[in-house]
């Protein structure tokens, strides 16, 4: 068996080899776009981290998803709906609605408390059901159980307007 032959022997036999210019230049040109490629492999894995734990991105994409829509549906600690309280930030527009199965008792869900987005203030709002049970409510805040955004929850619960100051005031466009 010649020595040429052997693998090892032709890697040796093929760097000891000169180069042209242009093979010199094609080497460069091949190492240079693996790195590109390498580096920005590396940049989309550190861009898709941070934009999962982003809060900024998050919440812009809470925004965009719901076309500025919000919803905060109450339910009875058995998990039966009450009202729901809807939040359109486009048009500036408060709406609660009763959710609950239409019957014939008379339901009092007083005090909710919305946020009024045209004067940018809160308000409470007492709202007339007729439902198909009575649900004893009434103004005990903790028989009622909210849905939603986090944001809004933590509004309904704690009167906390960071929710709304944010979607307001914030530019995201």
């Amino acid at each position: 068996m010649d020595r040429l032959e052997e693998p090892i022997y032709r890697v040796i036999y093929a760097l000891k080899q000169s180069y042209t210019f242009y093979e010199f230049i094609l080497n460069i040109v091949f190492i240079s776009i693996i790195l590109v490629i390498s580096m920005i492999f590396y940049w989309d894995s550190i861009n898709t981290k941070v934009s999962t734990m982003s809060r900024c991105k998050r919440q812009l994409d809470v925004y965009n998803k719901h076309n500025g829509e919000y919803i905060l549906n109450a339910n009875n600690t058995s998990g039966q709906p009450l009202y729901s309280v809807t939040y359109n930030t486009n048009q500036k527009h408060t709406n609660v609605e009763c959710k609950c199965n239409s019957g014939d008792n008379i339901n009092y869900f007083n005090d909710i408390t919305v946020r009024d987005l045209r004067k940018n203030i809160d308000t409470k709002i007492d709202k007339v059901c007729s439902c198909d049970q009575y649900y004893n409510v009434g103004m005990m805040n903790e028989n009622v159980v909210y849905d939603g955004e986090p944001g809004l929850m933590r509004y309904q619960t704690t009167n906390d307007p960071d929710f709304f100051d944010n979607i307001i005031y914030a530019t995201y466009k």
